[in-house]
């Protein structure tokens, strides 16, 4: 009897046990079953984040040779830059030489200038000294007796003729060369010019944007 009631105890302890298993067997597929949809909408907000990131780094991508083009641009831009600046520094330093040109020629201008007015009035003292001495001898001449006028005046009086032509054509082809191209007149300092050194006059100078004999835009 006592082994008997042992082996109904036994069996009924096997089914609690075998009740507890199902149960807790049951409980587990409850959990798995429930953490399944949880599980699937981590992985879909997963593969979603690694979508977001291959997405983000094909932008990254992009963005770096984009400044890779940028940084080549700049340093082009740079180069550029400096050569500018040399080729202004050139400029600069050939239009320093020009002004200082420019400033010798006006002085140079109006020495030549002074030089020939004041030969100008050499000339005219000259010329007025001849006419006197020419008017005294035509006078001595009309006083002398006819038998008296055996010398010719005109070759005394044509080598001076002859020097005063050519002092007036040495002193119109000066005044030419300072000619303003607008107006026509001796310029005086300050005088301009263009490159091509075409002289103008510091009255017509501010009425004019260009050259009128080579149409260079004065700067």
């Amino acid at each position: 009897n006592h082994l008997y009631k042992e082996k109904l105890d036994t069996e009924r302890a096997i089914c609690e046990e075998q009740r507890r298993l199902k149960v807790h067997q049951k409980s587990v597929e409850d959990i798995i079953e429930s953490k399944a949809g949880e599980m699937k909408n981590v992985i879909l907000v997963i593969e979603k984040s690694e979508d977001v990131i291959k997405d983000k780094m094909k932008e990254i991508n992009k963005v770096d040779v984009e400044l890779l083009a940028l940084e080549k641009r700049m340093i082009e831009l740079k180069q550029s830059k400096s050569e500018l600046l040399n080729d202004c520094n050139y400029e600069d330093d050939f239009l320093q030489n020009n002004y200082q040109r420019k400033e010798k020629l006006e002085c140079c201008i109006e020495k030549e200038m002074k030089k020939v007015k004041e030969e100008g009035r050499v000339i005219e003292t000259m010329i007025e000294s001849l006419n006197s001495e020419l008017i005294e001898t035509e006078n001595a001449i009309e006083n002398l007796p006819n038998e008296v006028l055996t010398f010719h005046v005109k070759p005394a009086v044509e080598p001076n003729r002859q020097f005063l032509e050519f002092i007036d054509s040495q002193i119109s082809d000066k005044e030419k060369e300072v000619e303003c191209s607008v107006c026509l007149e001796v310029a005086g300092a300050p005088i301009f010019m263009c490159s091509e050194m075409h002289l103008i006059c510091s009255s017509c100078r501010p009425k004019v944007k260009a050259c009128p004999e080579c149409r260079e835009v004065y700067s």
